[in-house]
């Protein structure tokens, strides 16, 4: 299945569910959800998501490690 920005193959809830069925928490999701919408920055995440600054991180770090994100920039390269 493929994702864009329209959701016009699988919409938010479809995605968010089969999200939590491999295992993310809610907060996960939301983070995950809000890069793929095209959030570039922790600030951009917590601003989207709501979520509290340590959760964000803690999500992310998550995430990778299940290698569902990586980190880039230029501390990364």
């Amino acid at each position: 299945m493929m994702y864009n920005n329209d959701y016009t193959t699988m919409n938010r809830q479809e995605i968010n569910k089969i999200l939590e069925e491999i295992g993310l928490s809610t907060a996960e999701v939301s983070v995950y959800v809000a890069l793929l919408d095209g959030s570039q920055s922790v600030q951009e995440i917590i601003k989207i998501t709501n979520e509290k600054r340590p959760t964000v991180y803690y999500s992310l770090n998550s995430l990778e490690k299940r290698g569902l994100v990586s980190k880039t920039g230029k501390e990364y390269g």
